[in-house]
């Protein structure tokens, strides 16, 4: 049963450290836009739709891995279950 627990447990922490770099992502793509409306990027347009395609592309990884941790916590929480 402790086992299970730890299990768990670990799971949530897991859980709460992949919102927070999802949140930081988000954080970081709201601000690269703000600079963005607020600089002159001539020249630059090409660089940054780059550079917000790339975080984008790792917030959407996060959120598949966070999908799939949700997935397997709801798994463990089933099989406990009598």
């Amino acid at each position: 049963m402790c086992v299970a627990v730890d299990g768990r447990h670990l799971l949530a922490q897991e859980e709460d450290e992949l919102k927070q770099k999802i949140s930081f992502c988000e954080g970081c793509l709201l601000e690269i836009l703000k600079y963005i409306s607020n600089c002159s990027m001539s020249g630059m347009e090409i660089m940054a739709e780059e550079i917000l395609t790339k975080i984008h592309a790792i917030e959407q990884d996060l959120r598949t891995d966070l999908l799939h941790l949700r997935l397997e916590m709801g798994i463990v929480t089933e099989e406990k279950r009598p």
